[in-house]
C-alpha cells in the first residue's frame, strides 16, 4: 500500500523511496519493500543522471507543476512508448540535487514527427514555465542548429542518390551491346 509523501516519516517503520524515472518520492512501510543484496548493487552502476530543462522556470505553484509534468509526459511519449528524443547539453553543474555528481541542463527535442518539437519552448508556449534571463535565444540557437543538421543530412542523402544514379547510368551505358549497323 502506497502512503502519500510525508514531511516527517516514522524512521522505525517507514522508508522514503525515490523513483528515478520521474523523480517522485513516496513513503512505504518497511514491510512493503525488500532490500537489494549488496552484491547486486555493487555490480550494476546507477542507471540515471540528473537533468533539467535548460532556461526555463516554473511559473506557478504545485498545481502548475503537476500540469507541467503531465504536459512533459505528453510531449515525450507516443501512446505508451517513449518518443524519439535527442538532447543538447547546455550547462553542467557540479552539484546534483538528488543523484550522481553532476546536474545537466539540457534542451530536449522530440524528433518523432515531421517537425521537431523543442520541449523547453513548448512548455513555455503552454504557459507552464517562463524563460530565464537570456535563455530564449540560446534555446532558439539549438533549434537553428537542429534544422541545419537536418538540412545537411537531407542534402547529403540527395548527393548520394545523385551519385548512385550517375553510377547506374554509367553501368547501363557500359552494358549496352555495340550498335551493329548493317
Amino acid at each position: 500500500m502506497i502512503i502519500e509523501p510525508l514531511e516527517l516519516i516514522d524512521v522505525l517503520s517507514e522508508v522514503e523511496v525515490r523513483f528515478l524515472d520521474y523523480g517522485e518520492r513516496l513513503v512505504f512501510r518497511k514491510s512493503e519493500v525488500c532490500k537489494l543484496p549488496q552484491g547486486f548493487v555493487n555490480r550494476l552502476p546507477f542507471q540515471a543522471i540528473e537533468c533539467g530543462l535548460a532556461g526555463i522556470k516554473a511559473v506557478s505553484g504545485e498545481e502548475g507543476t503537476k500540469e507541467a509534468l503531465n504536459s512533459f509526459d505528453d510531449l515525450t511519449t507516443t501512446g505508451d512508448n517513449l518518443s524519439s528524443l535527442s538532447l543538447k547539453v547546455i550547462e553542467i553543474k557540479k552539484v546534483a540535487k538528488t543523484i550522481g555528481d553532476s546536474h545537466y541542463d539540457v534542451v530536449l527535442i522530440n524528433t518523432n514527427g515531421e517537425h521537431d518539437i523543442i520541449i523547453n519552448e513548448e512548455i513555455v508556449n503552454l504557459g507552464l514555465a517562463e524563460w530565464e534571463e537570456d535563455m530564449k535565444e540560446i534555446v532558439s540557437n539549438v533549434r537553428k542548429q537542429q534544422l541545419a543538421q537536418k538540412l545537411k543530412a537531407e542534402t547529403a542523402n540527395s548527393e548520394d542518390e545523385i551519385s548512385e544514379n550517375q553510377n547506374c547510368s554509367y553501368t547501363a551505358v557500359a552494358k549496352l551491346p555495340p550498335n551493329n549497323v548493317e
